[in-house]
């Protein structure tokens, strides 16, 4: 969305890159074409690839040419490099049978911002001194006169063609002490690598001292690896030999000598080659940047050959672009004159960390505001919205309009100032620890049961409806078949032939008609259904497999059948010649009646009935058949279904336990400031009842008695005669109702509602939906040391909290002050770590004055607000290893003359 500072990002940095003018590569040598094809090999390396550590034995004079190049010829733009100064120590490495004893290795990667003073205050200051030949200063012309010391000193018989500066080379060593002196007394900012191959390989019988010294000295131990897997191995090695401690960072380095497609004797790519790097550090591209490495190396640097992946869900960016007169004002009270200038009415643009990023300023610096308009924005509960008003010429203006979020999640957990004590107070606490437990677990299996559930409860729904449907359907057949006796009472009173003959033919006319009803009803139900199903199964062109051709297929040929033209002539024509034939038989019964001498009332019920008749019967035979259709699923549900609320709510809440077991095993601590945290389940009987209560009411509202008669409350606990769990026998129901207290009214009610026994079941049903829907119904527990929360301290439950809060979930996590009834201990010794471990996992944004969750917690991004003259809010986006605003980053700390006073009188000597 924007173009913005995102903080320490993930980089690729090769600091072990040898140039052409290496006494020993494979690159050809000190000359323009293999310079020129050096170039175009750095170049073409991946973009990933940002810091280059340019490392050459001896000298900087390589790093100093590509650094002439990069600026003058505009090589390598974007790409930061760093000089590296590789020398031999005094110290023999066994390697193996082939090469048995080697010098080890040190490499000085310097700070970028000395280049002009890695020679005067070090190159120049090395002493050397070897059987009279004695120099202070390192040169190439110090390495030659050595080498041709070396030759002049050699018995013929064992000299070789070597050239003295390649016998110089060869024989040239410092003593590695010597080397820290001279760097500790120069005012240059360095870090010490040593090779790990060798360091590895010194006897530990024979030079453990010093073998223990060069690693406690060394800042990193640099390594080859021809693959991730070999690097591992290495790794393993390592640790195996110092017991997992005082480890420093094992950086992986391409060790280039040869271009980036030299092959071996096998014709494989050799091990040491431009671009066999796999080391990825997040950090700014800056010297300072490495540093945190050495603070950081497990959050900070990864060994693989793709870059870190990123938590999915995250907010990338906000934009706000509030009027410059936009004003604020708090809610509930007269507007004029009690609003002021809103903080943001400028255009303001933030970037977020996937990681972890922290807001920090004085009070009222709009910290709070950010995430409460991210919030609002993003559909979660805000308490900017609840409590303020933004207005803009006197009248509110809508946030949308405004407010601007670029983001891969729109679900995000918002725990405003103050709020997280109340997790432990409120539902929310179940929600959130719910939530964690469907996404730790198998998702599968929880959506399937809530997929069950869902289903269930409307078979329910269904039940209830039939059984109400099944009792109006026989209401209404009884009532039918009574109009049908009574036709058929009326028609057969009048006993004559040619009445007979009459009835008859209009009894049959009409049967004919209500057929064609009949028949013309089903077929427009039949083009509607099918009309609904063509645009419900509809593929819409997108076919990706068979069944989708075949869908299609279908739709097509139903969708042709649709539009083909269909002419009822014939039907419609037969109706319309029975309909005549139907009033003309009519008017012959009504004729032959008045001959009869009829009266005009008797005359029109025999018409009638001899008209309804058939249509009386067609009813009571679709009713008949409905009813039946009814009275089967009431009956499959009784027999299938009875008790599968139950069983499948036992299944339910064992998953539920089941998953609460590994996070509370997580959840154990091993630190002495925080005790155990566990989560327990239980089904929440009280909130259960009164849901019940309340579906009771809502199903039989027109029983509900009203304010001036039968308390509602009466009625419920008379309804509660039988726990809910134990109703199931009418009988026993009904006589424990009889025998309840003394409510007369309460109880008249509930008698005469279900002396209709259809209500019993009803109320049986209810009783099954409510109490299987764990979902509904679930209750998680915390407790903290034992104790559940809402008997222990409000630090306790806080602590408890956020814990739970941080260590499971992958939403965006946004917490206002987090610190707040904190314990600083607590907070520097336990939760920075946890956020070091979650933040590659999930999101975390912090509005945070706690100087522990910025720094030891290593934010990746870190905003500092500050109010400026006009009240506007300016936002400095740093990261720690960030040197130009540190002053700034050190008011956490109320500055550095605080910070550096309490660094002499609590730990320097």
């Amino acid at each position: 969305m924007f173009d913005l500072y995102k903080g320490s990002e993930w980089n690729k940095w090769d600091l072990h890159i040898h140039t052409p003018l290496s006494i020993e590569q494979h690159y050809g040598g000190d000359n323009d074409s293999s310079w020129s094809k050096f170039v175009k090999d750095l170049e073409a390396l991946d973009s990933s690839f940002k810091v280059l550590g340019i490392n050459d034995y001896f000298t900087i004079n390589g790093y100093k040419k590509l650094l002439d190049l990069q600026h003058n010829n505009g090589i390598l733009p974007g790409r930061v490099l760093l000089p590296v100064i590789e020398l031999r120590i005094r110290s023999f490495a066994n390697l193996n049978s082939g090469d048995p004893w080697k010098r080890v290795n040190v490499h000085i990667i310097f700070n970028n911002k000395d280049t002009d003073s890695i020679e005067t205050q070090f190159l120049n200051l090395l002493p050397f001194e070897f059987d009279g030949f004695k120099r202070t200063g390192l040169s190439e012309t110090t390495i030659t006169n050595f080498g041709q010391f070396i030759i002049n000193k050699t018995p013929s018989i064992k000299q070789n063609n070597l050239s003295p500066l390649k016998q110089g080379f060869n024989n040239i060593n410092f003593d590695f002490r010597e080397i820290c002196r001279i760097l500790e007394e120069s005012e240059l900012e360095y870090f010490i690598a040593v090779g790990k191959t060798e360091w590895e390989t010194l006897k530990w019988d024979g030079s453990a001292a010093e073998k223990l010294e060069i690693i406690k000295r060394s800042d990193f131990l640099f390594t080859s690896s021809i693959d991730e897997k070999a690097y591992e191995k290495s790794r393993e090695r390592l640790c195996e030999q110092l017991l997992y401690s005082n480890i420093p960072p094992l950086l992986d380095c391409s060790d280039a000598h040869a271009f980036s497609n030299s092959l071996d004797s096998n014709n494989l790519p050799i091990k040491d080659r431009i671009g066999n790097c796999f080391s990825w550090i997040k950090a700014d591209c800056t010297f300072e940047g490495l540093k945190q490495i050495c603070f950081e190396s497990d959050s900070r640097l990864s060994i693989s050959n793709y870059k870190p992946v990123s938590p999915v869900r995250k907010i990338n960016s906000l934009k706000l672009n509030f009027p410059n007169n936009t004003k604020i004002a708090k809610k509930g009270i007269k507007i004029k004159g009690k609003e002021s200038l809103f903080c943001f009415r400028n255009n303001t643009d933030i970037a977020f960390s996937p990681y972890f990023t922290c807001l920090i300023g004085g009070r009222g610096t709009g910290k709070s505001t950010i995430l409460s308009l991210i919030a609002a924005k993003l559909g979660s509960n805000s308490p900017f919205i609840e409590n303020s008003v933004l207005l803009q010429d006197n009248k509110q203006i809508e946030l949308d309009k405004y407010v601007s979020i670029d983001t891969s999640s729109n679900d995000i957990e918002f725990v405003s100032q103050n709020q997280i004590e109340s997790f432990a107070e409120s539902n929310d606490l179940t929600e959130a620890i719910y939530s964690r437990l469907i996404q730790i677990s198998d998702y599968n299996e929880f959506e399937v049961l809530e997929n069950d559930f869902a289903v269930f409860y409307k078979r329910i729904d269904q039940q209830i409806h039939d059984i109400n449907l099944r009792f109006s359907q026989l209401q209404d057949l009884n009532k039918l078949r009574k109009e049908h006796e009574d036709c058929k009472r009326i028609i057969s009173s009048y006993d004559s032939p040619d009445y007979k003959n009459i009835t008859q033919e209009i009894r049959e006319y009409s049967e004919q008609i209500q057929n064609i009803l009949n028949s013309r009803d089903k077929y427009t139900k039949l083009v509607l259904f099918l009309k609904d199903s063509i645009n419900r199964f509809s593929v819409n062109n997108n076919i990706i497999n068979q069944y989708d051709t075949e869908t299609a297929r279908i739709l097509i040929g139903v969708e042709y059948l649709l539009n083909e033209e269909i002419k009822f002539d014939s039907d419609l024509s037969n109706e319309e010649v029975l309909n005549r034939q139907l009033l003309s038989k009519k008017k012959e019964l009504d004729s032959y009646l008045k001959l009869q001498g009829v009266s005009e009332a008797d005359i029109s019920d025999y018409e009638r009935s001899v008209t309804n008749l058939p249509v009386i019967e067609a009813k009571i035979k679709n009713l008949i058949k409905s009813g039946k259709e009814t009275a089967v699923r009431i009956s499959e549900f009784k027999e299938n279904l009875s008790s599968y609320g139950f069983e499948k709510r036992k299944i339910f809440e064992e998953k539920i336990i089941n998953s609460l077991n590994p996070m509370n095993e997580q959840l154990k601590s091993s630190d002495s400031n925080v005790a155990d945290i566990k989560f327990t389940y239980e089904f929440d009987e009280e909130q259960a009842r009164n849901y019940l209560l309340d579906e009771f009411e809502l199903h039989f509202k027109d029983y509900k008695p009203s304010q001036h008669s039968t308390k509602t409350d009466a009625v419920r606990e008379y309804l509660l005669c039988i726990d809910p769990l134990d109703v199931d026998n009418y009988e026993d129901y009904m006589s424990a109702l009889e025998e309840k207290g003394t409510s007369i009214n309460a109880k008249t009610l509930l008698k005469a509602l279900f002396e209709k026994k259809e209500n019993f079941e009803i109320y049986k049903l209810l009783i099954k939906r409510v109490y299987s829907d764990v979902k509904q119904h679930k209750k998680i527990i915390g407790y903290y040391g034992g104790k559940e929360l809402e008997n222990c301290s409000f630090g306790q439950r806080c602590t408890a909290v956020i814990v739970a809060l941080l260590m499971f979930g992958n939403k965006p996590l946004l917490i206002d002050e987090p610190e707040a009834h904190l314990d600083s201990k607590l907070v520097a010794e336990y939760l920075v770590n946890l956020i070091k471990k979650r933040k590659h996992e999930r999101q975390i944004i912090f509005a945070t004055h706690n100087a522990n969750f910025v720094v030891n917690g290593d934010a990746e991004l870190i905003h500092i607000l500050e109010v400026l003259e006009d009240n506007t809010t300016s936002i400095t986006s740093i990261s720690i290893e960030n040197l130009i605003h540190r002053d700034k980053l050190l008011t956490l700390e109320g500055g550095r003359t605080a910070f550096e006073i309490r660094d002499k009188k609590l730990i320097r000597k």
